[in-house]
């Protein structure tokens, strides 16, 4: 799948979702178009008073995502290849990273398994060590 049919297959997110987490934490995710159809945004409410925001867009034959993270960073990840049914993205830089051992996204991962589930999987640098978490989307 090329980068181009990467971002319209992300369009069926589209709406509200709830996501439950591997280790039990559970929150909320929202997907819009925005931009007359040119940006896909996704928003997570974490807590109350806590938000992370991702911005999806083409950048001529690339397809990227900037994750604005709360942790004060934002990676900037590149569609890399659709592979075993998953849309993968890997950091390519980052803005605001205060060392490289401080914590960031690496990568992540989506796997539509169908118009109401999503299983995703992100890898973070957490003190300069790779941890994977993973969590399963349902339309809410």
């Amino acid at each position: 799948m090329d980068a181009a049919l990467a971002f319209e297959s992300l369009k069926a997110l589209l709406g509200n979702w709830q996501v439950q987490h591997d280790h039990g934490r559970i929150s909320r995710v929202h997907y819009k178009m925005s931009c007359h159809d040119t940006v896909m945004l996704e928003t997570w409410a974490l807590k109350p008073d806590l938000e992370s925001l991702t911005i999806y867009h083409m950048d001529g034959a690339d397809f990227i995502a900037t994750h604005y993270c709360p942790l004060g960073n934002q990676p900037r990840l590149l569609f890399t290849k659709h592979e075993d049914g998953k849309l993968k993205f890997e950091t390519q830089s980052i803005t605001n990273l205060i060392s490289p051992d401080h914590d960031h996204c690496r990568a992540f991962d989506f796997e539509i398994i169908d118009k109401d589930t999503i299983k995703r999987r992100e890898t973070y640098a957490e003190n300069g060590v790779a941890t994977q978490e993973s969590g399963v989307f349902t339309r809410h």
